[in-house]
């Protein structure tokens, strides 16, 4: 049988930007993207929380790509007055990987506790069947990395 995680993967430059006040409207979440795409931004993760009247997004991108972000960021400024941006750059992505996820009940649940037990804040999170993507403080980085580790001995 295969491990439910078999390989951990640590990226360290990561920018968490969080866009609130968008309007609930996928033509208007699609200009955001067009806007960013159109600077060249790689992004590598997105959530989205529904609210009532409002949608947030955060979305995370390679530190290499600061400039462009700045510039596609500064597009929506101007173009969508009512959107909050901020910016964080002291977050890390931990992410965790294993085809034995696909057939494995309660490996979120199992992982969410490592990090319940660790006492470490998840910003966010993305997964998909065979993976789980979190965004963690910088100084939580080696400590969540090793309780991992030795949860599934790798």
């Amino acid at each position: 049988m295969e491990k439910a995680i078999s390989k951990i993967t640590v990226l360290e430059d990561i920018i968490q930007v969080k866009l609130g006040k968008v309007h609930k409207n996928s033509m208007f979440i699609a200009d955001i993207f067009n806007i960013i795409a159109s600077k060249n931004v790689d992004i590598d993760m997105i959530s989205q929380i529904m609210l009532e009247d409002e949608v947030n997004l955060q979305i995370t991108c390679d530190q290499d790509s600061q400039k462009a972000l700045d510039e596609a960021l500064e597009l929506i400024r101007d173009k969508y007055k009512q959107i909050v941006i901020t910016q964080d750059r002291m977050v890390s992505k931990v992410l965790v990987e294993g085809e034995g996820m696909r057939n494995t009940p309660g490996v979120a649940a199992n992982v969410f506790n490592i990090f319940a037990e660790a006492n470490i804040h998840i910003l966010q999170v993305s997964t998909s069947l065979t993976s789980i993507d979190f965004l963690v403080n910088k100084k939580d980085l080696n400590v969540i990395v090793e309780a991992i580790k030795k949860e599934y001995q790798l």
